[in-house]
């Protein structure tokens, strides 16, 4: 009788402890990698919406020119040009300030002022 049901429970606790453990690596990993890449991917569809050709400036995310559907430049940016880049950097753009058209956890693409 009750005897046995407590012998069964373990290996069902155990069970439960590696559900939890791969739905944890399948759902919460995915789910911060999507929070870097949520902002990349609109602001990919936003400059192949208006059709902006945007130069990459220190930031290495291929994943970028996917969404966009094609290749992004990266150089040195001039003014007039739209930068996507880290918010970080911003303070390192040159030319005379710029304009923000996108900002999202800590991406940025902005219009340098002519």
């Amino acid at each position: 009788g009750m005897f046995e049901r407590r012998i069964a429970l373990a290996p069902k606790l155990g069970l439960i402890g590696l559900v939890s453990v791969f739905t944890l690596s399948a759902v919460v990993v995915p789910v911060g990698a999507g929070l870097q890449q949520e902002p990349i991917k609109e602001a990919a569809l936003l400059c192949r919406e208006r059709g902006i050709e945007p130069i990459m400036w220190r930031l290495n995310t291929p994943s970028f020119s996917v969404y966009r559907g094609q290749p992004t430049q990266t150089r040195e940016p001039l003014p007039g040009d739209v930068v996507i880049t880290k918010a970080i950097r911003l303070a390192e753009l040159p030319g005379f300030g710029y304009e923000v058209l996108y900002a999202k956890n800590g991406i940025v693409l902005v219009r340098i002022k002519a």
